[in-house]
């Protein structure tokens, strides 16, 4: 059994179109997997920890993806509740990637994919 960690903001934006409209050219896996809330600790007044465990086992995911979080109101989920993920991004980290060198260059929220793909490349390249 596999959990997973995934941080969301509960805060919501009025004047921002929704994530989904953002990405709707990315592509996006086309399997949805169901997983399940093991638990959720609060970080911030607007952000919460959502552990998971994911019934197929493991997600099709690569360092640099993110992973749409699919739950009826996530703002009042509890532990036990069954939602839907489904991964999606074209900008990733592969395993050819980990043989050559790489330079990372981000500012303002494009750090978050290459936060994923430096620890990953810690994990199985070590820095």
């Amino acid at each position: 059994m596999q959990a997973s960690s995934l941080s969301i903001s509960t805060d919501n934006d009025a004047h921002r179109p929704p994530h989904a409209t953002l990405t709707s050219a990315i592509p996006r896996i086309t399997d949805i997997r169901d997983a399940e809330i093991i638990s959720i600790q609060p970080i911030t007044p607007t952000v919460k920890l959502f552990r998971l465990h994911v019934a197929s086992g493991v997600l099709p995911f690569s360092p640099g993806q993110w992973v749409d979080f699919h739950a009826p109101n996530v703002a009042h989920e509890t532990a036990g509740t069954r939602v839907k993920l489904q991964v999606g991004g074209d900008f990733y980290l592969s395993q050819a990637d980990l043989m050559r060198p790489l330079l990372f260059i981000a500012g303002g929220i494009g750090i978050t994919p290459i936060v994923s793909m430096l620890a990953h490349f810690a994990d199985h390249v070590g820095l």
